[in-house]
This record gives C-alpha cells, structure tokens and sequence, in this order.
C-alpha cells in the first residue's frame, strides 16, 4: 500500500492505481487502502471507478473523516462528468 501511495504522491497515478487495486484483494477490508484507492481514481476523473472502494471504505469505518469526505466529492464530480467538464 505504501508504494501505491508513493506513487500517487509522484503523480504516477495509473501506477498507483495498479497497486492499490491489488491491496484490498489481498485484504478487502483494508480502509486505507481502499480509501487511497477511490482518492487516485477520483484524482484521474474516474469517480465511477471511486464510488465502491471509498463506499466499502465508509461502510467498514463510518467515522472515518478522510473516506466520508472523498464520498461528498463523488457526486459533484458524477455531475461534472455528465455535464461534459472532465
């Protein structure tokens, strides 16, 4: 997960998501990585690609500020991709 999250920070996003996709199949419950995993997506314009990491995320730890605050920008950012501006 580390690597993923270093790699996003690179702005190697693609690459991040590459890892961070294999992290939560070697442990679906695991929040963070699963949170790191709809961030990136949300970061590429992919935010259909985010709602079910960070969704499973806010399921697993519904306190969780970092996950609960990525959720409230999916559905603007569902929006703008309708509307044509991503």
């Amino acid at each position: 997960m580390f690597l993923g999250i270093f790699l996003s920070q690179e702005n190697r996003q693609q690459e991040a998501i590459s890892d961070l996709t294999q992290k939560p199949t070697l442990n679906p419950d695991n929040v963070e990585a699963l949170t790191w995993l709809g961030t990136v997506e949300l970061a590429v314009g992919h935010p259909e690609e985010a709602v079910a990491p960070l969704d499973h995320a806010a399921k697993l730890k519904p306190d969780d500020l970092d996950s609960n605050a990525r959720m409230a920008r999916i559905n603007p950012a569902l929006q703008a991709e309708t509307d044509g501006r991503f």
